[in-house]
């Protein structure tokens, strides 16, 4: 029987063009290696108490504030140069709050842990995994009515969407593990990495919520590149 996909999806590609006026900027053939940032920031509250997450690329680390005072929370050590910071919307029992850093020069995500401490805060690293090559952004599952898979307590339900620029561009992976999921064992077959959606050097991924009147959910992801025009080119999958 064939999967019947559950998720509508667009991808969005943005092309940045430099007005040819624009001078270059330092030495000439001088080549910058220092990584992009996307999405660098994020908030999180635990036990009630607001902290931001900031992905601090050159120290390869992120860093923990609180939201109200500014005071500096904890140091997290992770991949080499983490461009951005997401937290798992639901918390992990036994494990805590989840969040990830997207480590683009380690070509890996690091996923670590946050729970109230006794005082403070309690940060425990679970892993570092290699994923694909320079990812750069990832996003959370969502549930869908009706469908059991993607629903709280059940394997898929905030399984991570991620994207990267080897080809094929994206994986599903677990949420505790970081291993790879087979997207066909819930038929999501639009949602397979095999399938070719024409990415091309996919930038930013989010999930749009489905709407009470039956309104799949979308994935939109954003690419750096490609499409019809100079400037932007819409793909509706």
């Amino acid at each position: 029987m064939r999967p019947t996909s559950i998720y509508a999806s667009i991808v969005l590609t943005a092309a940045l063009a430099l007005p040819g006026s624009l001078a270059a900027q330092g030495k000439e053939g001088y080549l910058n290696l220092e990584p992009p940032t996307n999405k660098a920031l994020a908030h999180v509250r635990i036990d009630g108490r607001a902290l931001l997450l900031v992905a601090n690329s050159p120290d390869d680390s992120v860093e923990i504030y609180d939201s109200a005072t500014q005071a500096f929370v904890a140091r997290v050590p992770v991949g080499l140069n983490p461009i951005g910071v997401r937290v798992k919307p639901t918390p992990v029992e036994g494990l805590g709050t989840l969040c990830y850093s997207i480590n683009w020069s380690g070509d890996s995500v690091t996923a670590f842990a946050l729970n109230p401490g006794n005082p403070g805060l309690n940060v425990r690293v679970l892993r570092t995994v290699r994923v694909g090559d320079e990812p750069t952004d990832l996003a959370f599952l969502p549930a869908v009515e009706g469908t059991e898979p993607t629903q709280p307590g059940q394997r898929f339900h905030e399984a991570v969407v991620l994207i990267h620029g080897t080809p094929g561009n994206w994986d599903i992976l677990d949420p505790v593990s970081l291993l790879p999921f087979n997207p066909l064992q819930l038929g999501l077959e639009m949602l397979s990495p095999s399938k070719q959606f024409a990415l091309k050097e996919p930038w930013a991924v989010e999930f749009v919520p489905g709407t009470p009147s039956g309104q799949l959910p979308l994935m939109v992801v954003l690419n750096k590149r490609g499409g019809n025009s100079a400037s932007y080119d819409f793909d509706i999958w």
